[in-house]
């Protein structure tokens, strides 16, 4: 998230049903790595303002 403007919309475009699923749920990730790079980036984006839109 670090390339959004504060208050920025970005729509996130990929062929995997797993990147919006472990956006909404962190604690699915199969690494406790990974869920802390999840959750630092959600946390992030909502001080920001920054929405994700996963199409």
């Amino acid at each position: 998230m670090r390339g959004a403007r504060d208050g920025e919309h970005l729509v996130v475009r990929m062929d995997s049903a797993l990147a919006p699923t472990l956006w909404a749920k962190p604690q699915h990730a199969p690494h406790p790595a990974a869920m802390d790079l999840i959750v630092s980036a959600r946390g992030d984006a909502e001080r920001r303002g920054v929405t994700v839109e996963f199409d």
